[in-house]
């Protein structure tokens, strides 16, 4: 991602107003992929990671919706959500979010 800042697409920063935090089951399950054994997430951590991934599928939402109002269309499609993600420089997603849509790479 480069230096400078992008701007939100519009509406996303509206919605991000009075937002919901995802579940701290869920973020610690999928924390705990990512971290070494013993290492323990506070529950401050844990509750700034839920707000980040929240704001983040907003922002996702807001940008592959002007993708699709741009294609005069109204559906959002996976294409559109990995041109807003390129679009906003996040290039270092694409291929993960590639193969997941294709079908090679499963969460687990």
């Amino acid at each position: 991602m480069g230096a400078e800042a992008v701007d939100a697409p519009k509406g996303a920063l509206a919605a991000s107003q009075g937002l919901a935090e995802l579940p701290r089951s869920v973020v610690q399950r999928l924390v705990r992929k990512m971290l070494p054994d013993k290492t323990m997430l506070s529950k401050d951590a844990t509750s700034a990671l839920g707000t980040a991934t929240a704001v983040f599928v907003l922002y996702a939402t807001a940008a592959a919706n002007e993708v699709t109002r741009a294609a005069k269309r109204t559906t959002v499609t996976s294409d559109d959500v990995l041109k807003a993600i390129e679009e906003a420089e996040f290039d270092e997603f694409l291929p993960t979010l590639t193969a997941f849509r294709d079908g090679m790479l499963f969460v687990v």
